[in-house]
């Protein structure tokens, strides 16, 4: 079967994508096409996929969509929080309540700002919920800060749990664009002009389509099971033996993206920030572009975590991964051979590998990057297909 493969994993036709897909900003996650195509092929309904490193929930997304249960884990809290919320339905009643609370939040904020004042009790309860941390004034102006708290106590108040992390989604994605960070992806400050009440009015801008694009995917939607664990890959607690039929996952790529520094503000205000979390972090460039034992590291975690892959997964089934090689010290570390390497180390077989010239993480576009010190290598994106025999 996989000798005459002839799937093109990064075409996603002319099908309807989820709105669901673009709630949050996450950089770095792969197209959507990916898991729907890998699901589609490798898989039937009724299986159970598994993404270990499930980012901002494409792959919970996808195997909802076509029919599958699903499994998701992911070490950062942030990411399980989004990936929850992105395939987790909610009634049209239970999403109705969100309008009263929105319309309490801007009474508390044009309070605020006019001549008439919050009580005492209130205020102490917003300024409890502003996180404190180093230099916050240099990366937030005081009345953000305020704006901030307001809207974070209110959604605190929520009774329903899943009510609240949907609002706690729409809260987090507003964070960069209200602080001083000039970018996702980019650990620096920007003056920005932000006005009054803008940090309310883009939160109910986001909560609007939010709900739309929940009502969207819950029409579309299959009627599985899907759970996400805030745990670590390399052990994957609460996954049984074989018990998955289908692995589709992206591993971050190795001495790239600081998910941890750039969604640091977002972590802080959800009050998940964490040392430790920063510390565990597989493939961060803080952590392996300055030491000098980095490649060993990357290779020793990714092998736990493909030990892990193939004790959960069943036999006969497959393992999707998509990888790209990585830059060190401006030569090529060639991880997808890493990967492959480790894998067969614990049991699983390369069945195929499709390459595919990348323009940057995850994008699996036609285009190529600048050759690496003149060496005529260049990033190279891979679907690395493994099975369990």
């Amino acid at each position: 079967m996989l000798q005459t493969l002839e799937v093109d994993f990064w075409d996603n036709g002319s099908r309807h994508l989820p709105l669901i897909h673009n709630v949050h900003p996450y950089f770095g996650k792969f197209s959507s096409a990916i898991p729907n195509n890998a699901i589609t092929f490798f898989s039937k309904e009724g299986d159970t996929v598994l993404d270990p490193f499930c980012g901002c929930g494409t792959t919970l997304v996808e195997a909802r969509v076509l029919g599958r249960h699903a499994f998701g884990v992911d070490i950062n809290p942030l990411s399980c929080l989004i990936s929850k919320v992105k395939s987790t339905p909610i009634s049209v009643d239970e999403l109705a309540n969100v309008n009263k609370m929105l319309y309490n939040v801007h009474e508390d904020i044009n309070l605020f700002y006019s001549q008439d004042t919050l009580s005492k009790r209130k205020i102490q309860t917003y300024e409890m919920l502003i996180p404190k941390f180093k230099n916050r004034e240099h990366w937030f102006e005081s009345n953000v800060l305020n704006e901030l708290g307001i809207i974070k106590a209110h959604i605190y108040a929520l009774d329903n749990k899943d009510l609240r992390d949907f609002c706690l989604v729409a809260f987090s994605s507003i964070i960069t664009k209200v602080s001083n960070q000039s970018q996702e992806s980019r650990y620096s400050k920007v003056k920005k002009n932000i006005t009054p009440s803008l940090a309310f009015h883009l939160f109910s801008e986001n909560i609007e389509k939010m709900r739309q694009a929940i009502k969207d995917f819950d029409f579309i939607a299959k009627d599985v099971n899907t759970l996400v664990f805030n745990e670590d890959t390399k052990e994957l607690r609460s996954i049984q033996n074989d018990t998955i039929d289908l692995i589709v996952t992206s591993p971050p790529y190795f001495n790239s993206w600081d998910y941890n520094l750039y969604h640091r503000f977002r972590l802080l205000w959800l009050d998940m920030y964490t040392d430790q979390l920063r510390k565990m972090e597989i493939g961060a460039h803080l952590t392996h572009a300055y030491a000098e034992n980095s490649i060993e590291r990357y290779t020793k975690e990714m092998g736990e975590c493909l030990s892990q892959f193939s004790r959960v997964l069943k036999r006969d089934k497959y393992c999707i991964v998509v990888n790209s090689n990585g830059i060190l010290n401006g030569e090529i570390v060639d991880t997808n051979e890493i990967i492959i390497n480790e894998a067969q180390n614990s049991g699983l077989v390369l069945e195929k590998r499709i390459p595919q010239k990348m323009l940057g993480p995850h994008f699996g576009r036609m285009k190529t990057l600048p050759e690496v010190r003149g060496s005529g290598k260049q990033k190279i994106e891979e679907v690395l297909i493994f099975s369990k025999h």
